[in-house]
């Protein structure tokens, strides 16, 4: 055999070598995707569930489908709208700017948009909610979070000095040109006035004299990986060079360890507790009579597809599904003709969240009497006192661990950390 032919035959192993490897990132990022998007299975305590049932919930659920497809599943709504007002904050946090806007005229246009979105938000959570199904204003969450100190425990924080203050709208045209969105990143600025902390917005008229680059460590997605952080360190970087700032990078290792630590928390804590109020065996439930109910006692529809009861401050205490995969829309909640409905609260978003269980209880007592419907949990048993003095007690001891690690429910930490 010459040496052209042993070339040649060295250029087809590399090939075929770079073909299987080019395959198998495809194949790892496109299942990563998925896992992103679809999010991870939460427990439900009402069945005694912690993080290790998930998987044999997942082989349940699709035995069910197998044996009976007709039957009731409780799958996730889907959102109702491709961008809205709530989006655009998410938007604004996560540096979710599409890859195409490059130019000066689609950056201004864009970030006009995103003005327009949070004035809109504004307007909405200012007139409240009407008496019927179709004036119902949707839910906005409050913006509070959006005025936040950079925070270590569950952000890798890089520094941008700055030579000369900078602005909410050049970051963000700079932000722009730079990279492709990366989601849980956030670019938090330091106020020349008063040296506070603030997220920065793209229409922000303040003036910042230092910026911190923050990425979430973990969330329900799944912990951040060496990927996830090289992506971010890159878009940082360009930012640093277009924006002539200095970036101080602090060590990776550390960073991913914490990302593991938070991502094994957040399983053993991550829990929802739900209650069925579901119609008597061949009786159905008008979705008119759901609104009438929930707007009467203060809750209010959100953009997510469940009616929300808020505390003071604007958060969700606890929230009303529909038991059929359908969520609810303003145009079409009083055409409706459910089985059931689901009171869920989400543990570690909500603050004091043993004291909020009872009440959710009460609730749905009354609007179970008023219906002639009954209380269930998801194994379709009577769910009385005695199971709701169980459940507390479980949620005590899961409270005090949150507490105890520095993340207490309810509060803007955790609300990060459990967002999405």
């Amino acid at each position: 055999m010459n040496d052209l032919q042993l070339t040649l035959l060295g250029i087809g192993a590399a090939a075929i070598a770079a073909i299987w490897i080019f395959n198998r990132f495809q194949e790892w990022r496109w299942h990563r995707m998925a896992k992103s998007t679809l999010g991870t299975g939460r427990p439900d305590v009402l069945l005694g569930e912690g993080p290790d049932a998930t998987a044999e919930s997942a082989e349940a659920l699709v035995d069910q489908i197998e044996k009976e497809p007709d039957a009731h599943l409780d799958i996730p709504s889907p959102n109702l709208d491709d961008l809205d007002s709530a989006e655009t904050a998410d938007l604004i946090l996560s540096h979710d700017i599409d890859d195409m806007v490059r130019d000066e005229a689609e950056i201004d246009a864009h970030l006009a948009s995103i003005r327009l979105g949070m004035e809109s938000s504004s307007e909405g959570q200012q007139h409240g909610h009407g008496s019927g199904a179709e004036d119902t204003q949707l839910y906005t969450a409050p913006r509070d979070d959006l005025i936040a100190s950079p925070d270590e425990s569950i952000e890798y924080l890089v520094t941008l000095g700055c030579t000369s203050p900078i602005t909410g709208p050049e970051l963000w045209q700079n932000l722009a040109r730079a990279s492709s969105p990366l989601r849980g990143a956030r670019w938090l600025g330091r106020r020349v006035t008063d040296g506070g902390w603030n997220v920065i917005l793209p229409d922000s008229d303040q003036r910042f004299d230092s910026v911190r680059a923050a990425l979430l460590l973990a969330s329900r997605s799944g912990p951040v990986g060496e990927l996830d952080l090289e992506r971010f360190c890159s878009l940082v970087s360009a930012l640093a060079t277009s924006m002539n700032l200095r970036a101080e990078f602090p060590p990776r290792a550390p960073a991913l360890e914490r990302a593991v630590q938070l991502d094994h928390f957040s399983a053993d804590v991550d829990i929802v507790v739900g209650m069925n109020v579901v119609a008597t065996s061949g009786q159905t439930i008008s979705g008119g009579r759901i609104a009438r109910w929930a707007e009467t006692h203060g809750m209010t529809l959100g953009k997510d597809g469940s009616y929300h009861l808020l505390n003071p401050q604007g958060y969700t205490m606890w929230r009303l599904n529909n038991r059929d995969p359908r969520p609810f829309t303003p145009s079409g909640v009083a055409q409706m003709t459910l089985t059931g409905v689901t009171f869920l609260l989400d543990v570690p978003m909500v603050q004091s969240a043993n004291e909020k269980l009872s009440p959710m209880f009460d609730a749905a007592a009354t609007l179970a009497r008023e219906l002639g419907a009954r209380v269930l949990d998801d194994n379709g048993q009577q769910l009385g006192p005695q199971q709701l003095g169980r459940i507390e007690r479980e949620l005590a001891n899961l409270l005090l661990k949150m507490q105890a690690d520095g993340i207490p429910a309810g509060e803007e930490r955790a609300r990060r950390l459990f967002s999405s």
